[in-house]
């Protein structure tokens, strides 16, 4: 069951029900049907760090990957409401976030919108990085929600 949360927009409030896990993947799979965008996807590294800036046209709707470490992700530009099976929120640029392990995320694109994450970790290409700090595998996201809390 999805939960419903409260949310303040322009003209009052709304209710949204939230994704749940298994919806965010099923998404995933009928946006792979679909005709794909290029996001402008920029990676760099620097001792110890890795930001990866994604720009998404007006209208795209992207999922993420589940993040296994927390980081920073700083909104540049844009307007973008993004879901995850905890959350909503919209934002609006600029704005700096946090996002904690066993994220996956749902977002929309109301605007262009650039999106800039900083990750530290130990990898030197995109793949490393990926393996380092993302998953698919829905059981990571508990394992990794733990972690955080614990530590």
């Amino acid at each position: 069951m999805n939960l419903t949360v409260r949310y303040e927009v322009d003209d009052g409030s709304r209710e949204i029900e939230l994704p749940t896990i298994t919806e965010m993947y099923e998404l995933e799979e009928k946006l792979l049907q679909l005709p794909q965008i290029d996001f402008q996807l920029v990676n760099r590294f620097a001792d110890g760090l890795y930001a990866r800036q994604v720009t998404m046209q007006k209208g795209a709707i992207v999922t993420s990957r589940i993040h296994l470490k927390e980081h920073f992700a700083f909104i540049m530009t844009g307007d973008i409401s993004v879901w995850t099976d905890e959350d909503y929120q919209r934002f609006k640029a600029p704005c700096v976030l946090t996002t904690k392990p066993g994220t996956k995320r749902v977002l929309q694109a109301h605007e262009d919108t650039v999106w800039i994450t900083v990750h530290a970790c130990n990898a030197k290409t995109q793949a490393e990085a990926e393996a380092e700090l993302t998953t698919n595998d829905p059981e990571m996201i508990n394992r990794a929600r733990q972690q955080c809390h614990s530590g």
